[in-house]
């Protein structure tokens, strides 16, 4: 699915409106707390000495752990390290006893759990970013786009509109409608306010955060630790697990701030998408149940935060007191990803029209090479008169092939082959016969695409589940997964019919040519009488290389509407 079809999607199914009003509903029943995820307090420690170095000291507090140092025999440096975690482990002790024995430099069984406990709450929103900004970012900043800025979204939608530009200028050519687009594009975007920005910015900051600490590596600590000999609890020597536990602390420190409704609201309803592909969901209960599981997330991270004093555990085991978290950063660059999201929306939206237009073009050729009359549509599909039609991608070539049946096969193209039936003489039985039995399947091409047709009303096999209004009382993916069954099926048998009629009417061109050319290819019969049957009819020849030109030029439309509609091109 393309990037515009995504967006189009979840547009068609939740209004820009009814975000918002979803969004006003979610503000106003939600438990969410804004309390900050991490506070200051949760690394200061007052009670330590201003000068955390030892070269920092006065030179009478070096000469005090120096007086120590000769009584110990322990360095006078190493006794201020020992002297400092010493006051800061009774501090960890005393705020939270149980997680950190600085004595031995453990971690203790009761933080394993706590680690346990954070990766579960991190996990619900690694399964979110999964379903929504880790599968296309550029899809994901538009749609939380069109909420934080929804004038801007809505200038950006019709500034990309190359349907619209083309009407509202139809001299320009296709090169100068998306370079408009494109100015467009950079036009809008500089509209946009620092204020938005900002707001913009923040929400990508809070998805960097979230994505960081989802995809935090909680194995590496958990499994660090193991069982004690005495006692048997899991218990971790901290030197082991310090990168990795400085890794988690400035990710805890960078997600301060809890993330906003809009940017909940936007993540959830990808979420609620995929979903909604396998079991039926309400879209205002999934919001509600996913927020309540976001609310426990969050609280789970708040109060890890709260009573872990991880900071302080990891100055203890790295002795380094001046130790200070990190902001980790990123999302700096989501206005470059988000301009190059509607500079990818101009490309696509201009190959679109470029892809509409040719159809238009190859439709025109088409009514002007069946001169007796339009162009055939078929019953029941989509077409400029029953938009509600069955959308079957077939339906264009299958339309051809009724049309060059009737207009060209039947009046002119059959007249040659009941000559060739009635008066030729072939050199072999065989070709006679191949001959014969490929005219009969020439007449009942008209009767297998009209029986085809028929499967796609109201009560054919495809057209009867995707018209029926028992699937509107269905749940959603239920009715969805029925009209995919239907468009699958009806499409496979389609294109079984136009490749078995191309293969006839290309072994019908060899067959010809060999008539009039004696056997060009050496696989085909001529006619013995064809000088006879020519000095009778004085057309008969012109006919059949007639024929072959009829039957080459409904085989370059065939393969045009292919190309068209696969988006392949001829090399040259």
């Amino acid at each position: 699915m393309s990037e515009s079809e995504t967006l189009d999607r979840l547009a068609s199914e939740l209004s820009l409106e009814e975000r918002k009003e979803l969004l006003d509903k979610l503000n106003v029943h939600s438990g969410l707390s804004r309390s900050l995820l991490y506070e200051e307090k949760h690394y200061a420690v007052f009670a330590l000495p201003e000068k955390k170095t030892y070269t920092q000291l006065p030179w009478y507090v070096r000469l005090k752990y120096l007086i120590i140092s000769i009584f110990s025999g322990i360095p006078q440096k190493q006794v201020f390290e020992r002297r400092q975690i010493v006051r800061l482990g009774k501090i960890i002790n005393r705020r939270a006893p149980g997680y950190y024995d600085y004595r031995q430099d453990l971690l203790l069984p009761n933080l394993r759990e706590k680690f346990m406990q954070l990766k579960n709450a991190a996990r619900f929103f690694y399964n979110t970013l999964d379903q929504s900004i880790n599968r296309d970012k550029g899809v994901f900043y538009a749609f939380l786009a069109s909420l934080e800025m929804g004038d801007i979204h809505n200038r950006l939608l019709r500034g990309t509109n190359i349907t619209e530009l083309a009407a509202e200028n139809p001299s320009l050519q296709e090169g100068e409608l998306r370079q408009m687009a494109l100015n467009n594009v950079e036009q809008d975007v500089s509209l946009i306010t620092e204020n938005e920005k900002s707001r913009m910015y923040a929400n990508v900051r809070s998805l960097h955060y979230l994505k960081a600490l989802s995809t935090f590596s909680f194995d590496r600590i958990i499994l660090s630790f193991t069982p004690n000999p005495v006692g048997g609890a899991f218990i971790c020597k901290g030197i082991v697990v310090e990168a990795p536990l400085v890794l988690l602390q400035n990710v805890l420190f960078s997600l301060k701030q809890v993330p906003s409704m809009a940017l909940l609201e936007s993540l959830f309803i990808f979420t609620l998408q995929e979903q909604r592909e396998e079991v039926s969901v309400d879209i205002n209960i999934g919001m509600e149940h996913l927020l309540s599981m976001a609310e426990d997330a969050l609280m789970i991270i708040r109060d890890f935060n709260r009573e872990v004093p991880l900071m302080l555990i990891l100055r203890c085991i790295s002795r380094d007191m001046g130790l200070m978290p990190q902001d980790i950063g990123g999302g700096e660059d989501w206005f470059v990803a988000y301009r190059e999201y509607w500079r990818r929306q101009v490309e696509e939206r201009l190959n679109e029209y470029k892809r509409t237009c040719r159809h238009n073009e190859l439709v025109n050729i088409l009514h002007q090479f069946f001169k007796r009359g339009t162009l055939e549509t078929l019953h029941h599909v989509v077409s400029p008169y029953n938009p509600d039609g069955f959308p079957l991608p077939e339906a264009l070539p299958l339309s051809c092939l009724m049309t060059f049946y009737s207009n060209v096969f039947m009046p002119d193209i059959n007249q040659i082959f009941r000559t060739i039936l009635i008066e030729g003489d072939f050199y072999q039985v065989e070709s006679r016969t191949r001959f014969t039995e490929i005219c009969n399947e020439f007449t009942q091409f008209e009767n297998t695409i009209r029986e085809f047709e028929f499967q796609l009303s109201p009560e054919g096999k495809y057209g009867s589940p995707y018209f029926s209004p028992d699937l509107e009382s269905m749940p959603a993916p239920i009715r969805r997964r029925k009209y995919q069954r239907a468009l699958n099926e009806a499409s496979t048998e389609a294109q079984g019919i136009i490749t078995t009629v191309k293969q006839t009417m290309a072994e019908m061109i060899r067959i010809l040519e060999a008539l009039i050319r004696k056997d060009a290819d050496g696989n085909y019969d001529a006619l013995v009488n064809i000088t006879k049957i020519a000095s009778k009819n004085p057309g008969f020849i012109h006919g059949i290389g007639n024929a072959m030109r009829q039957f080459q030029q409904i085989l370059q439309f065939l393969d045009a509407i292919d190309m068209l509609e696969t988006g392949k091109e001829k090399a040259g």
